[in-house]
């Protein structure tokens, strides 16, 4: 087994724009890059559970020799700098991104209540498509990406949750799906008991915005909607190829 060294984020800012203090987390010793964060002095814990909420964003480097290195990236702001800073490195091989991940979101999060009852859905709803922009993390608006994606239009109040957080592309424009195949959009996961059916009614919300606040009003807004609601942040497979 391979040994592993002990590091501490200071200060952690996730995809809502809350702040974390002192999140602990391992890697492989190597001595292929820094790590920029300092190690804890003594047997320090932090005592909140705070790395019981939810899983960082990372950015992983894979080198050319094969081993892997999975650094915390401490707020979306920093992301593109991380990917151009270890991109320059000749050693590198390609730089992955793995999105912040909140398997169940407590309500006081994102501040506001989950629906309380369940909803009457359809057997097989059908589905409508639509062209968005979408904003890769730590980039600006010039950095937009437009992408497609088909939604269930019923039930009708869960289709229009879906479409909120979307900025949607109105008229004809080339969506280029071969060069952003490799991403995982931001997103949040809904569920909400089917009422008709006695099943789950399970929702993917895509998030355009970058900015945590709107990420975070995203969710707020649309929770209503849904019994309980996760969430995942941007992955990439070759996250070089958007940073120039």
């Amino acid at each position: 087994m391979a040994n592993k060294e002990s590091y501490l984020v200071d200060t952690y800012e996730s995809d809502f724009g809350d702040t974390y203090n002192d999140i602990r987390f391992s890697v492989e010793v190597q001595d292929k890059v820094g790590i920029p964060y300092s190690q804890p002095i003594g047997n320090f814990r932090n005592r909140c559970g705070t790395t019981q909420l939810f899983s960082m964003r990372k950015g992983i480097l894979i080198f050319k020799d094969g081993f892997s290195l999975e650094i915390p990236i401490s707020s979306l702001s920093e992301v593109a700098d991380f990917v151009r800073q270890f991109k320059a490195n000749p050693e590198v091989a390609c730089i992955q991104l793995k999105g912040e991940k909140w398997k169940s979101i407590p309500p006081g999060i994102l501040g506001n209540s989950y629906a309380v009852s369940g909803i009457e859905g359809a057997t097989k709803p059908p589905s409508s498509s639509f062209q968005y922009r979408y904003y890769p993390d730590g980039g600006g608006q010039n950095s937009q990406i437009i992408r497609r994606v088909s939604i269930e239009t019923l039930p009708d109040a869960i289709y229009l949750a879906q479409q909120s957080c979307l900025d949607k592309v109105i008229g004809n424009t080339l969506s280029c799906g071969s060069s952003s195949r490799d991403i995982s959009p931001r997103h949040f996961k809904g569920q909400r008991a089917n009422e008709k059916t006695g099943g789950v009614i399970s929702r993917k919300i895509i998030v355009s915005n970058n900015n945590p606040a709107e990420i975070k009003s995203c969710g707020a807004n649309i929770m209503r909607n849904f019994n309980c609601l996760g969430y995942e942040g941007t992955s990439m497979q070759n996250a070089g190829d958007y940073y120039v």
